[in-house]
């Protein structure tokens, strides 16, 4: 980053073009951070690896490596770190919802951390806060309206190239484009609940109509084991 060319581009007035001259280097740097921290994670994951290879380490810390390797395997493949009963909880919901929603719903679901006592009721649904729920929807409708303004602002600034080139205009434009997708990016979540939700309601449906059946088929045959010792 030349600090000189930004004091510079102020001085003399150019303003969005100093701001561009700043924020374009820290964008670029942010690459090296990304790659950094992914490094770091996946040097724990093989650190894991290896010690449960290493024929000194105990069986009993074995048996925690290999949940602490479940969990670092999660968190670089999906990018989320959750505990052990909360990712528990995720391969409960992945089996329950099956193909009716897509995984990266249960994902959005589950970084909220929502309430898991009642996991093994068939009833369960996940619940969000009404903060969280009007949260939702706010970010969800503001932010695709953002990004919805912001593309006819991106593009009259870039047709403005062969005239006269407007780069405050093309800076709002592009703001708001990262700034609505980002918070409808969010918003997201109550979707996400209700699509869970609802794949959740057609689970427990479709094992009350099993166990009905199985008790029906237990009725039905009740009668002729007890008169068959009559009949004999």
């Amino acid at each position: 980053m030349n600090i000189d060319l930004i004091i510079n581009l102020f001085k003399d007035g150019y303003f969005w073009l100093a701001i561009l001259a700043f924020v374009i280097p820290v964008i670029s740097s942010l690459k090296h951070i990304v790659e950094f921290y992914d490094s770091s994670k996946k040097l724990r994951s093989a650190s894991i690896t290896a010690a449960l290879a290493d024929p000194n380490v105990t069986d009993e810390l074995k048996e925690h490596l290999r949940d602490e390797a479940n969990l670092e395997h999660f968190r670089i493949i999906y990018g989320v770190r959750l505990s052990t009963p909360m990712l528990n909880a995720t391969m409960v919901l992945k089996a329950r919802v099956g193909a009716q929603v897509q995984f990266r719903h249960v994902l959005n679901v589950i970084k909220t951390s929502p309430d898991i006592d009642d996991m093994t009721s068939l009833s369960y649904r996940v619940k969000l806060g009404r903060f969280d729920r009007w949260s939702g929807w706010y970010n969800l409708i503001l932010g695709f309206s953002m990004a919805m303004f912001g593309i006819p602002l991106t593009m009259l600034a870039l047709y403005s190239v062969t005239a006269s080139f407007h780069a405050g205009l093309l800076l709002i434009g592009l703001f708001c484009l990262g700034m609505g997708f980002y918070m409808a990016k969010d918003g997201i979540l109550v979707l996400s609940v209700r699509h869970v939700n609802k794949a959740l309601a057609d689970y427990e449906r479709a094992h009350a109509n099993t166990n009905n059946h199985s008790s029906a088929a237990t009725d039905n045959s009740s009668p002729d084991s007890d008169t068959a010792p009559g009949m004999a």
